[in-house]
């Protein structure tokens, strides 16, 4: 039998079998490749140009990283700051270096000794795409374009930080972040949201070139006049890309080519018509892992506004300092440490110290009162604003509390009464309705259970039918028991639990909050003081305080507080706020 020619022929075109590079230490000749084709810092920087809310970040890290600057400690007159080589300051070199660290996890400073090798005399930042480490880590090579082959004659080549072996050299001291399974480099510490990076820029894509090609989203188009032959579909293929697509057409097309003549051309839609939906819905996905890979819990100190997001400016403030002393800081203190290093061989320049300065807080133009008066209240000014708010904790029987962690959602407090009643463990011995006339019928039985019911009437200046009605629904509800033959009343256990000494609960139910924590020598006194006020407050009262205050007491309660056992500082002290349902006891 005759082997006829296949008749149907699918012709993809548009469709990207891209991946996402892998990275890998591999061994070359001299170097050790960063990535399998020796460009991985290329592809970080890729995902840095392309992604707007990751550019974002990035460049905010580094902004705050490097603040107002080097400053000397002690101060000096030195000239390492002004001139650490003849073209520019040390503090360009600071915001090279900052975002080196933040975008690859790793810096390369060159430097520059004199004859006699006692003296750095210059100073430059190497860029971290252009170097690329020796086997044994003693040997740098530099190429302004590296590939899988690179040849070794379009390199050059600098010897390791050696201070015991200086004389006349140019050096290069090389910091990377720790990686348990790396030798040679570093990896961000964003890495593990790198594909989500590249999702995102991707969804910018789509739509780009949605609207340069019109919406023509992935589509087949079958021709019926039978198959061409491999120039003539090369053609077609040409022809179709200029006319109908974009610059990397968002859906693709395939051409299908049948052997049924006299039949008009098909086009089929492959793609949904609500795809762009469904990259909305990825979106946000999407946001929140880059966030999560950036340890950004707040966008907003970064430009990027997510939707639904309100705060007030101190809130933008507090999330920037505890930003700042999470993430910031232990970048600062590597970067100090690596200047200071190199500053020992530096005539006549003591220590440097990047100077915060006021960096964490740009949100002028927002009215406020704050920062400046925050640092002008005494704690006794802020102890005083406390005893004006709240209520003694007295006046409260507690049914329920929780602790609130820093960074805890607090729950809607209509929630949090939905759920209580739900809550049979709280809302079953203490679900009882009592009214103002059952308080009074019940606080004349608690003095004399042996009255009558006229005896009760008259002393608590309730008619006898309403004294009645009292006595059946305390008597169903199981707060007391009637002992007709003997002529009293018996308060019952459920009823013990409802009734103090002289105080009975009302029915109205509150959420309050309560300065809590441990109470030990280790206290400052301002958080003693304020836990011994024993004052419930209202998120209201607690906004209200701040405001007057001029910082967030909701989040730094008695603020900044250095733990002796790790040595890290947090921007808020070891109590904490409770969160209690209460009712208010009501005197009988």
């Amino acid at each position: 039998m005759e082997n006829k020619p296949d008749k149907y022929k699918l012709l993809n075109i548009g469709f990207a079998d891209d991946k996402m590079p892998v990275f890998k230490e591999v061994q070359g000749k001299d170097w050790v490749m960063n990535g399998e084709q020796n460009n991985y810092p290329d592809v970080l920087i890729d995902l840095f140009n392309r992604s707007a809310k990751h550019n974002a970040i990035v460049t905010g890290k580094a902004d705050m990283i490097r603040g107002n600057g080097f400053i000397y400690n002690p101060p000096s007159t030195a000239t390492f700051i002004d001139n650490p080589n003849p073209f520019e300051t040390a503090n360009d070199l600071l915001y090279k270096v900052a975002t080196d660290l933040v975008l690859f996890g790793g810096v390369y400073i060159n430097v520059i000794w004199n004859r006699s090798g006692t003296n750095i005399i210059e100073m430059y930042h190497l860029p971290f795409r252009e170097m690329r480490v020796s086997k044994s880590g003693g040997e740098f090579y530099r190429n302004a374009k590296w590939g899988a082959y690179t040849k070794a004659n379009e390199i050059t080549k600098y010897p390791a930080f050696n201070p015991k072996n200086a004389a006349g050299e140019s050096q290069v001291l090389f910091y990377k972040d720790y990686r348990p399974d790396l030798l040679h480099y570093p990896l961000p510490d964003y890495f593990g949201a790198k594909q989500y990076i590249e999702i995102d820029t991707e969804i910018s894509n789509f739509h780009y070139n949605n609207i340069k090609s019109n919406f023509s989203v992935g589509t087949i188009v079958t021709f019926f006049n039978g198959q061409p032959t491999q120039e003539e579909q090369a053609a077609i293929e040409r022809n179709i890309k200029k006319k109908h697509t974009g610059t990397d057409n968002a859906g693709g097309f395939v051409l299908n080519f049948v052997d049924k003549p006299d039949q008009k051309p098909e086009i089929l839609r492959l793609q949904p018509d609500d795809l762009d939906k469904q990259y909305i819905e990825l979106y946000k996905t999407v946001s929140d892992e880059i966030f999560i890979g950036h340890r950004v819990t707040n966008p907003s100190i970064f430009g990027v506004k997510e939707a639904g997001q309100l705060g007030s400016r101190q809130d933008l403030i507090d999330s920037k300092e505890i930003f700042y002393a999470d993430y910031i800081k232990p970048k600062v203190n590597i970067i100090e440490r690596v200047f200071n290093l190199l500053l020992k061989y530096w005539q006549g320049a003591p220590q440097v110290a990047i100077d915060k300065g006021s960096n964490t807080d740009n949100t002028a133009g927002v009215q406020a009162q704050p920062a400046a008066m925050a640092r002008q209240r005494t704690e006794e000014d802020v102890l005083s604003i406390f005893a004006e708010f709240g209520e003694p904790a007295k006046n409260f029987r507690v049914i329920k509390t929780k602790r609130l962690r820093f960074g805890d959602e607090v729950e809607k407090e209509e929630e949090v009464l939905k759920d209580f009643i739900y809550d049979f463990e709280f809302a079953e011995p203490l679900n009882v309705d009592i009214s103002d006339t059952d308080a009074k019928v019940l606080g004349a039985i608690k003095e004399n259970d042996k009255l009558t019911i006229a005896e009760i009437a008259d002393l608590t200046s309730v008619s006898v039918d309403d004294v009645n009605t009292s006595l059946k629904y305390l008597s169903e509800s199981g707060v007391i028991k009637i002992d007709e033959k003997k002529g009293n009343i018996t308060i019952t256990d459920r009823g013990l639990k409802t009734i103090s000494e002289q105080d009975i609960l009302a029915t109205e139910i509150f959420v309050k909050y309560r300065y809590s924590g441990p109470v030990d020598s280790r206290n400052r006194p301002f958080c003693a003081k304020v836990m011994e006020m024993d004052r419930l407050y209202t998120r209201e009262d607690i906004d209200a305080i701040s405001d007057r205050a001029g910082y967030n007491v909701w989040t730094q309660r008695g603020g900044w507080y250095h733990n002796p056992k790790t040595d890290v500082n947090t921007p808020y002290c070891r109590h904490f706020w409770a969160q209690q349902i209460v009712k208010r006891k009501v005197r009988i």
